[in-house]
């Protein structure tokens, strides 16, 4: 049961990262748009950091479904990093896109509070497979 539930919980965060990851890279320019709306890095940084951000997403992806220790620490940094972001953006009364799913998001018309529940569902589930890990190998 736990290895099933370790497999499962892994493989669901791999998975949303992963795909944000690859939505990030089919339309980057509105990722460093969305990155530049929260007014945290500064000017001429937001495209890097975009592609920092999605490079980084698709490597703790590929560490998860590989069943590594570094892609739980990789995946938690970067969840509790998105949801301090957001969490900034709903506290400031943004009405901005997120960036997260890319065109899904904004398709979906996902808000930042939407985002952010997300981003705890998500963190709720990484912290269930890093829990079970020991049956999941």
């Amino acid at each position: 049961m736990y290895l099933w539930a370790h497999r499962l919980c892994r493989w669901c965060v791999a998975a949303v990262l992963l795909a944000a990851a690859v939505a990030k890279w089919f339309d980057l320019a509105s990722f460093a748009r969305a990155v530049g709306d929260f007014g945290l890095v500064w000017d001429g940084w937001e495209h890097p950091t975009a592609i920092a951000v999605s490079v980084l997403e698709a490597v703790a992806a590929a560490l998860l479904f590989a069943g590594r220790r570094t892609g739980y620490g990789l995946a938690a940094a970067l969840l509790l990093a998105f949801t301090a972001v957001v969490g900034y953006g709903v506290w400031q009364g943004f009405d901005i896109d997120c960036g997260c799913l890319g065109a899904v998001d904004r398709w979906a018309g996902v808000t930042l509070k939407t985002s952010l529940v997300r981003n705890l569902v998500l963190l709720a589930i990484l912290a269930v497979a890093w829990r079970t890990r020991r049956a999941g190998g």
